[in-house]
């Protein structure tokens, strides 16, 4: 199935009120983000300065602007309108669930229009700072693109390691380059990037024995990170395969997964300056 060729997301399975906690969004930020549906740019509008979406099916890009005109028209209802006809709508680890498209559909509704029933209009407000590339692959530009300081992935790295497997660290250091200190990316699927990483260095899906490391924290008292295996947060422990100039930012990095709810494994990454031997 070519989700190149056909429209794969008509609405976000991801939780909006999490992406937008998880990069703690101000009004001088200038934001990079993935496509999809178009939501959590159209979401991201609200609070920033400007937001550039980027996806690699052209199918999509043109759906993004036909829901970008129908706010611009004032056509709210066409906007929220979700017809559940993308080839991804509904899926979850590879199962399609009727009763998730239905969830996904009635959460966008919920967060558009009922939660605050202004936001729509400062989101149309905001529309001509909002840039929708021509199609592309946002990893690709997010390494060579600057002047944005938080940069959405979404499950980008997931689509990527489809087609084969590639150096993670490499990338995302690349990435890092072009975000100020302090700046922040957002990927929903922390737990598969490590996993993609340790399949390019070691040709493993897995090296770690959670048993053998849980005896190891007690046997250490390290009960701050034990409570963070028992939580299912396991996945923010591994961080070896960033860059020095990224860290995990566990903080906000909980707070989206206490909202999001379990069925992505969000983390937020934040530039940070590198010390050198003689500071650290």
């Amino acid at each position: 199935m070519d989700q190149k060729s056909e429209l794969a997301y008509s609405c976000s399975n991801e939780n909006l009120s999490g992406i937008v906690l998880g990069l703690d969004l101000t009004p001088n930020d200038s934001v990079l983000a993935v496509g999809g549906s178009g939501d959590q740019a159209f979401a991201f509008l609200e609070f920033v300065r400007k937001v550039k979406i980027v996806d690699i099916n052209p199918i999509q890009i043109e759906f993004i602007r036909q829901k970008a005109q129908s706010l611009r028209i004032g056509n709210n209802d066409e906007f929220l309108r979700v017809d559940g006809n993308g080839v991804a709508d509904g899926f979850i680890y590879g199962e399609y669930n009727p009763d998730l498209r239905k969830f996904d559909n009635i959460r966008k509704r919920k967060y558009f229009a009922e939660d605050d029933p202004k936001r729509l209009r400062r989101i149309q407000a905001n529309l001509d700072n909002l840039i929708i590339s021509d199609p592309m692959d946002i990893i690709e530009l997010a390494q060579r693109e600057k002047g944005f300081n938080k940069i959405y992935l979404s499950n980008a790295f997931g689509y990527k390691s489809y087609s084969h497997v590639f150096n993670v660290s490499q990338i995302l250091e690349n990435i890092a380059r072009n975000l100020p200190l302090d700046g922040l990316v957002y990927v929903a699927n922390h737990d598969l990037i490590s996993d993609i990483f340790y399949q390019y260095r070691y040709g493993l899906s897995k090296v770690e024995d959670t048993k053998n490391l849980c005896s190891v924290l007690r046997k250490f008292h390290y009960s701050n990170v034990l409570d963070e295996l028992i939580d299912c947060n396991m996945d923010l422990l591994k961080s070896s395969f960033l860059p020095p100039e990224l860290k995990v930012d566990r903080e906000l990095s909980l707070k989206v997964r206490r909202i999001e709810g379990g069925i992505w494994k969000p983390a937020i990454y934040r530039k940070v300056e590198i010390k050198t031997l003689w500071e650290s």
